[in-house]
């Protein structure tokens, strides 16, 4: 099925205040897991606007909602996959390990409790400035 022609008409019909067909268009995209962009979104609203009803805005369920968030980020995980197999062996241990150590720092920052002196005690013995203490 063609996307871009659900979401189109989604907007015809919106478009037209035939809040049934607009509807009927939504709930097809859902069964057919289809995202809907921000245009069918706002078409939905004016149509709310021009009737002066909320229910066109029944029309849209959470599950629409989750399909177009999952649509828009869907790009962006596929190119970051595309990016992480272009690299290297080395380069990929290297970025897991800044992972690691990122994910270490959390989680030593929520066992401190975000007391600043033991912070800094550990900032320091991560980076080997533990001798400014003194300082």
């Amino acid at each position: 099925y063609d996307t871009e022609a659900i979401r189109l008409a989604v907007r015809a019909h919106c478009a037209r205040g035939d809040g049934a067909l607009a509807e009927a268009t939504l709930a097809r995209a859902r069964e057919l897991a289809l995202p809907l962009d921000l245009p069918a979104y706002a078409a939905v609203g004016r149509l709310a606007r021009a009737r002066r009803s909320l229910a066109p805005l029944g029309y849209l369920r959470p599950a629409d909602i989750l399909l177009s968030a999952g649509g828009a980020v869907e790009p962006s995980v596929l190119e970051a996959r595309a990016a992480l197999s272009r690299l290297s062996r080395a380069d990929r241990d290297l970025l897991a390990a800044g992972v690691c150590a990122a994910a270490l720092a959390a989680a030593a920052v929520v066992a401190s409790g975000g007391s600043s002196a033991e912070l800094d005690g550990f900032s320091n013995a991560l980076t080997g400035f533990d001798h400014l203490d003194a300082l």
